[in-house]
């Protein structure tokens, strides 16, 4: 599936014509342990699963940098998630907003809303049964348009009247890529939040696991980190544990089991 996200920006990079998709998905994919242990096998080689799909390989979204010569895949493409705040007991703290849902809008006119996540399991055909409906708009003024303005004013933290959300526009794309950085660099400031692109080994992950996850009284500096969160967009973390080895070890049931159940 991403191969073939790759195939279609270098066709736009080539062809010189426009294409923008933004991707929406868990800053990191459901688990019921703590990262480093044992019981969170599965989740780490999620992990390593995406990464090889964004980044890691030949074929990945973002590797098409090197390989073909394009300036910025971001300009063609970004991957962010979803983070809140708020008080709790009188203190700050902050969680993922964990994306579950599966919808795709295409040039509001489109939407596809059901059971299939964006992997090979559940796209290419001939593997996981999925179920879902398709919504086509008439005119580009629809219910299709009314979901995609919906959608992003709640997670830009706009008015859903906003002049600025009523066509997709490059600006606009840019717009969501420039908070959503904002919005990253606020959250790693106030909580240093996993998982995090400064965090790329287990010593790194350590130490950030370590740092205050709920702040009662904010310092001058960590005041201005707060104003500047608006909406729920983060980036998500393309090198998150980046330089270690995240596949399943010879113990593990992971390890027995054939690598298409979990991608």
């Amino acid at each position: 599936v991403f191969a073939a996200l790759a195939q279609r920006i270098i066709h736009a990079h080539r062809h010189q014509q426009p294409f923008k998709a933004i991707i929406v998905a868990p800053l990191q994919p459901a688990f019921e342990a703590p990262l480093e242990k044992p019981e969170a096998a599965t989740c780490r080689l999620l992990m390593q699963a995406q990464d090889n799909a964004l980044t890691g390989l030949p074929t990945s979204v973002f590797a098409q940098r090197q390989i073909r010569g394009i300036p910025d895949p971001l300009e063609y493409v970004q991957v962010v998630s979803l983070r809140k705040c708020g008080r709790l007991e009188g203190r700050l703290v902050s969680e993922q907003i964990y994306v579950h849902s599966k919808l795709m809008i295409v040039d509001d006119r489109v939407a596809f809303i059901g059971s299939a996540n964006l992997n090979d399991r559940s796209l290419l055909g001939a593997r996981d049964s999925e179920i879902g409906v398709v919504v086509e708009a008439s005119d580009i003024c629809g219910k299709v348009k009314e979901l995609r303005v919906r959608l992003m004013a709640e997670h830009l933290g706009w008015d859903c009247k906003d002049e600025r959300l009523q066509v997709f526009t490059p600006m606009l794309y840019n717009t969501i890529k420039e908070q959503s950085t904002k919005n990253t660099l606020a959250y790693r400031h106030l909580f240093h939040c996993l998982p995090d692109d400064t965090v790329t080994t287990w010593a790194e992950y350590t130490q950030a696991s370590s740092s205050p996850k709920a702040l009662e009284n904010l310092t001058p500096d960590q005041f201005t980190a707060y104003q500047e969160i608006r909406g729920h967009l983060v980036q998500f973390p393309l090198h998150y544990l980046h330089k270690e080895d995240l596949t399943a070890s010879v113990l593990s049931k992971e390890f027995l089991l054939p690598i298409e159940i979990f991608l």
